[in-house]
């Protein structure tokens, strides 16, 4: 079954016209998804952090020195639970892209399977060989990832790859250029996933000109919504998405004076 999973995160950005998005602080904490981000997964229990190698080693004991080693700035782990399985979020901050990289070619197990096919990250595997677990280890930038389900099934797995392709997300910078936020007034724009389509949105107080436009995760425009200029008023679009390929997916909103992204995630 396909799931489409809509990030109840949107930016608003004073640039009009501009292709590009910008994600939350890079900080590992923000990276986290929030509850029922994902599905109806919500956080559990307490979130650990470290910052520095004995508390790095009071959370994962005699592995941390090969953190360290690399570049270690910080790290946060989180429960995650629904409403019959859980999960653990662990995301690592190595300041760089080589120590990330160093990170995870070191904690391969030799078991683990390349995720090749719209994967998360710039490098991505699955472990299916754990006996009660599934678990997902991706790299992206400066940050190394590693998500475990405690409920080995496929769908545990579909929902893995859910959290990775969404952590990857949040830790791509795809601005280029500096740009100042801005929040519109009287501007509306929502998406009401399903399945096979999802209903867009939006209202506009004044006369204006409307974008609307489908981008996959390399920025790459996938389909023209709308592209005209629109009265005031209250506005449905009914994308159908089942002629979409898996993967990361913003559907971006621009009027005169701002531009609203918001992600669709697609497996």
């Amino acid at each position: 079954m396909r799931f489409l999973i809509l990030s109840i995160a949107f930016i608003f950005l004073l640039l009009p016209g501009k292709g590009s998005i910008i994600f939350a602080s890079q900080d590992v904490v923000n990276l986290l998804p929030e509850n029922n981000e994902i599905g109806n997964w919500t956080k559990s229990g307490i979130m650990s952090t470290a910052e520095n190698e004995t508390q790095l080693e009071a959370l994962i004991d005699g592995a941390a020195p090969l953190y360290t080693s690399n570049g270690f700035v910080k790290c946060a782990f989180q429960n995650y639970k629904s409403s019959t399985d859980s999960l653990e979020v662990r995301i690592y901050d190595q300041t760089d892209s080589t120590g990330a990289k160093n990170v995870y070619n070191n904690t391969a197990s030799g078991t683990g399977t390349p995720w090749t096919s719209n994967h998360a990250g710039t490098e991505a595997r699955i472990n299916e060989t754990l006996l009660f677990d599934y678990r997902v280890d991706f790299r992206q930038d400066k940050f190394f990832v590693s998500i475990t389900t405690h409920n080995k099934t496929q769908p545990d797995l579909d929902t893995l790859k859910l959290f990775a392709l969404n952590i990857s997300t949040a830790a791509v910078i795809g601005l280029e250029e500096k740009t100042q936020l801005l929040n519109p007034q009287n501007i509306k724009f929502s998406l009401n996933p399903s399945i096979s389509s999802t209903t867009i949105c939006y209202s506009i107080p004044a006369k204006t000109k409307v974008s609307l436009e489908i981008y996959d995760l390399t920025g790459r425009a996938v389909k023209a919504i709308v592209n005209e200029e629109k009265e005031a008023g209250a506005y449905n679009v009914v994308l159908n998405t089942k002629y979409l390929s898996s993967g990361v997916y913003f559907a971006k909103f621009i009027t005169n004076n701002c531009i609203i992204t918001k992600k669709l995630i697609l497996i």
